[in-house]
């Protein structure tokens, strides 16, 4: 059984829409109160290591209630996950030249 072009195109359309409505859900609910939210967060691993990890300790004491999800992978994939909203957080290097992004700090 194969997918035709026509299924393969609504399959990636149906996923990207329930991804931004999940998105819509999280938000919607962190509005309601910030401090039982949802943070995704997508990092290299030397970032996950050195910088994420001793920041994560502190944050999860103080904000108990909030979900952290951490995902690392290679620099390509970090940015694919900002990039298709898996991720609210990149901690990476230097975002490709194809990408538009605001760089927060160096």
């Amino acid at each position: 059984m194969r997918v035709t072009t026509a299924g393969a195109t609504f399959a990636a359309a149906a996923k990207d829409a329930l991804d931004r409505l999940d998105r819509g859900v999280r938000v919607a609910r962190s509005v309601d109160d910030p401090r039982r939210g949802q943070v995704r967060i997508s990092a290299i691993a030397t970032a996950a290591e050195r910088v994420l990890l001793p920041l994560l300790a502190g944050f999860r004491r103080d904000e108990p209630d909030v979900d952290v999800t951490v995902h690392v992978g290679n620099r390509t994939a970090v940015w694919d996950a900002l990039r298709d909203l898996h991720a609210d957080l990149v901690l990476a290097g230097r975002p490709p030249p194809s990408r538009a992004t605001d760089v927060l700090g160096t």
